[in-house]
């Protein structure tokens, strides 16, 4: 919700800041020709919304937990080119709609800067505020081989990540010994990470973990043993997917 709210300033401000640039700065045209600010103002609330769509359709808004910066900034990139192409487009469509199209590519790179450094801000502030222990969930890893091995490394080593790895258990673990350990650590979310994994002892995992409400993903490779829906989050360079629905 914040980065709604905060998007939807950053894009006025984009706006306001390309018409003063276009008409106080740029003289390519005399003043008496300069468009009145208040026709613009009223125009950009249209134009607001049609951003926050885009913006929206892009995945700005998905709420994952952990995305790498430069997937985030790379995403608000292509959504705010987008969205200044899609408002050339309809410019071009409706010619009522006056709108100075040196505008909208002066207010497409200022948004590019604005978006791009408030991605950053909101990046370094999560990556603070989970050092400082918010927002940190406790995770148990289920696999002791390479991929586990590496997901419990780089969750001990950066602690931005926002984990605290409570447990690296063998996937040849007890289903019983896996709930006690559940319930002991306070686990928050399972990670399978063994390839070797039968596709019923997965199953059985992902049943225990909704029964006591914990959240469980499962590393690339074994997807292929689930017919399900799934999302694609990132654990320091390692993708790992959330299991939607069975």
């Amino acid at each position: 919700m914040l980065k709604f709210i905060s998007d939807a300033f950053l894009i006025n401000v984009s706006f306001v800041l390309a018409y003063y640039f276009r008409f106080k700065v740029l003289l390519f045209i005399t003043p008496t020709s300069i468009p009145v600010f208040e026709r613009y103002l009223n125009i950009l609330i249209f134009v607001t919304l049609i951003w926050l769509a885009v913006f929206k359709l892009f995945g700005l808004y998905e709420g994952k937990k952990f995305t790498a910066l430069v997937d985030e900034v790379a995403k608000a990139a292509g959504a705010v080119t987008f969205s200044g192409l899609l408002l050339l487009g309809l410019l071009f469509l409706y010619r009522e709609l006056w709108f100075s199209r040196l505008v909208v590519v002066n207010a497409w790179w200022i948004a590019l800067i604005l978006l791009g450094a408030s991605r950053f801000l909101f990046f370094e502030i999560n990556r603070f505020l989970r050092f400082r222990g918010a927002g940190v969930r406790n995770a148990l890893i289920l696999g002791v081989g390479e991929i586990g091995q590496t997901l419990a490394d780089r969750m001990n080593r950066d602690k931005g990540l926002g984990y605290r790895m409570v447990g690296l258990l063998p996937d040849t673990v007890d289903m019983e010994d896996l709930k006690e350990t559940i319930q002991k650590q306070k686990v928050e979310e399972v990670i399978i990470a063994s390839p070797a994994l039968a596709a019923d002892k997965i199953l059985d995992i992902i049943t225990e973990c909704e029964r006591f409400g914990v959240e469980f993903k499962i590393v690339p490779g074994l997807l292929e043993l689930i017919a399900s829906r799934v999302d694609v989050d990132e654990v320091g360079g390692i993708p790992l997917f959330t299991i939607s629905e069975i």
